[in-house]
């Protein structure tokens, strides 16, 4: 949508009517449009994770200074090459901020969808556990969730500081 003029025109009004709802609100809607409460999970997740990376993405690309741009076409680039080796490389850094806020917003809405109509995951074992009042494993598995977030966090900071190298020492977490 920072690159594509029509792709912002038809993008930019959808972004600002589902953007600013949290995913998890729109659990009713997913539950009732939905057949199955496995794909109402997943169009939630995808949801949540594909607004913010969307939305930074969009303007990663779009504040890429124009200088980049005249540069590589001086030098021949052409229209791929461009968006290839020039917009999303200098996106990348609001693409990894949208990655880990729709990796954290997408984990809550697992556990949340889990909790609402799945029979399995850590959100159904959650209420399971309530319910017996095994407080010890819901703990157990709260103890897993943390792990399990933190693991996926860690590892896209792996990556990202891979594909990022050039950034070294300028961002700091």
């Amino acid at each position: 949508m920072g690159w594509s003029q029509a792709a912002a025109y038809w993008g930019h009004p959808i972004l600002r009517l589902i953007g600013p709802l949290p995913p998890v609100a729109w659990l009713p809607v997913a539950f009732f449009l939905f057949p199955s409460s496995w794909s109402a999970s997943v169009f939630l997740i995808a949801l949540a994770t594909g607004i913010p990376v969307a939305i930074l993405t969009w303007s990663g690309v779009s504040s890429v200074p124009s200088s980049y741009y005249d540069i590589a076409r001086t030098l021949g680039g052409s229209q791929r090459f461009l968006v290839l080796r020039v917009a999303i490389p200098a996106a990348l850094p609001h693409v990894f901020v949208g990655l880990f806020m729709g990796l954290t917003s997408a984990f809550v809405v697992l556990v949340v969808a889990e909790m609402m109509g799945v029979k399995a995951g850590l959100g159904w074992y959650l209420q399971w556990a309530q319910g017996w009042a095994a407080y010890g494993n819901m703990y157990a598995a709260l103890l897993v969730m943390a792990v399990v977030c933190s693991s996926l966090v860690t590892l896209l900071f792996k990556v990202r500081n891979h594909l990022l190298s050039w950034q070294k020492g300028l961002v700091r977490w």
